[in-house]
C-alpha cells in the first residue's frame, strides 16, 4: 500500500467519525448552503421568517492594525443582518472576549468608508459548543449589553448567543444539537443536515472532497507542527546561548569582585604602611583612618620588622 493510499485510507476512517460540530466538516457542510444555514438560524432564534441571501464558510476577516480572523461561517438574511456561527469543541475556543472580538470584526467588515455609525447592521454572533461553557445548565444563553442603572437594553443591535451542545432535549433546538453531535446521519432528526452529512460521508463524489480537504488539513496542521518545533528549538537554543552568556558575565562579575577585593586589600595595606612609616600615629588611630582592626595594622607592622 503506498502512502498515498494510507493517507486516503485514514481520511476515510476519521471521515465516519466526524461530527456537524468538527470544525472541518461544519465548514464543508455549511458551504455556501443557503438552505441550510437558515434552517439552524431559524431554530436557534426560534424566528421561522428569516431569509437567508449570503452564507459563506472560512470567511477572512482581515484587521490591518491587529489579528485578523477566520470565522467559520458569515451569513447575511434579507434585512441586512449579519450572523456569525462559529462551532467549538473546547471551551478555550468560546471564551467571552472571543465573542466579542468577532463582533467587532463584523463591525468593522460592515461598515463602508463614509458610512454612518446608524449604518452598522445588527449582528449575532452565535457559539454552537459542544459544552455547557457557561455553566448554568441551560440550553441557550443570550447575551445582551444592558444600562446597568435602569436595567435597560442598551441598543445597539449587538448580539451574543452561546448554545449548550449538552442539550440534547426534545425540543427543537434540543434535536438540532443532537445532530450536531452525532456522527450518524441515520439517526438525525433534520433531513437537510442529514442529506448533507450522508453526501460527504458516503457518495462517492462527496467522501473524495472531504479525504481531500482532510489531507490539506492534516499536511498544514502537520507543516504547523514543524514550524513550531522549529522555533521552539531555535527558542531553546536561543536561551541556552543567553544562558551561557550569563553564566560567563557571572563567572566574570566574581572574577573582577574578587579581584576588586584584593585591589581594595592591597591599596589598605600600602596605606597602612605609609602611616606606620611616618611614626606619627598610634595603631589605634591608623585602624581607625584605614577602617580596619588593630590586630591588622599590628600584623602588618610585625612584618615590616621581620
Amino acid at each position: 500500500m503506498t502512502d498515498f493510499e494510507k493517507m486516503r485510507k485514514q481520511s476515510l476512517e476519521r471521515l465516519k467519525l466526524l461530527r456537524p460540530i468538527d470544525d472541518i466538516f461544519f465548514r464543508c457542510i455549511f458551504k455556501d448552503n443557503i438552505p441550510l444555514t437558515e434552517l439552524v438560524l431559524r431554530i436557534i432564534l426560534e424566528k421561522d421568517d428569516i431569509s437567508v441571501i449570503s452564507a459563506k464558510t472560512q470567511s477572512d476577516l482581515a484587521n490591518l492594525y491587529g489579528k485578523s480572523a477566520m470565522l467559520d461561517a458569515v451569513a447575511i438574511d434579507s434585512t441586512g443582518k449579519t450572523f456569525n456561527i462559529e462551532v467549538q469543541k473546547q471551551s478555550e475556543g468560546a471564551v467571552p472576549k472571543r465573542a466579542r472580538y468577532n463582533n467587532s470584526l463584523l463591525d468593522i467588515h460592515s461598515l463602508r468608508s463614509g458610512g454612518e455609525h446608524n449604518d452598522l447592521p445588527e449582528t449575532y454572533v452565535i457559539f454552537l459548543t459542544e459544552k455547557d461553557v457557561i455553566g448554568a445548565n441551560l440550553p441557550i444563553y443570550h447575551i445582551e449589553r444592558c444600562i446597568l442603572e435602569t436595567n435597560k437594553l442598551f441598543g445597539d443591535e449587538s448580539h451574543i448567543i452561546y448554545v449548550n451542545g449538552e442539550n440534547k432535549s426534545n425540543t427543537e433546538l434540543g434535536k438540532l444539537m443532537q445532530d450536531f453531535t452525532s456522527a450518524d446521519y441515520n439517526n438525525m432528526h433534520y433531513e437537510m443536515l442529514a442529506n448533507e452529512v450522508r453526501f460527504l460521508k458516503d457518495n462517492e463524489r462527496g467522501a473524495s472532497k472531504m479525504c481531500d480537504i482532510m489531507e490539506i488539513a492534516i499536511k498544514e496542521a502537520r507543516k504547523e507542527a514543524e514550524e513550531m518545533a522549529y522555533e521552539a528549538e531555535r527558542a531553546k537554543k536561543a536561551a541556552e546561548r543567553a544562558a551561557e552568556k550569563a553564566n560567563k558575565a557571572k563567572e566574570a562579575a566574581e572574577r573582577n569582585a574578587e579581584k576588586a577585593k584584593e585591589t581594595i586589600k592591597e591599596n589598605k595595606r600600602l596605606t597602612i604602611k605609609k602611616l606606620l612609616a611616618k611614626n606619627n600615629m598610634s595603631y589605634e588611630e591608623i585602624a581607625e583612618v584605614v577602617s580596619c582592626t588593630v590586630e591588622e595594622v599590628e600584623e602588618i607592622a610585625n612584618s615590616r620588622t621581620e
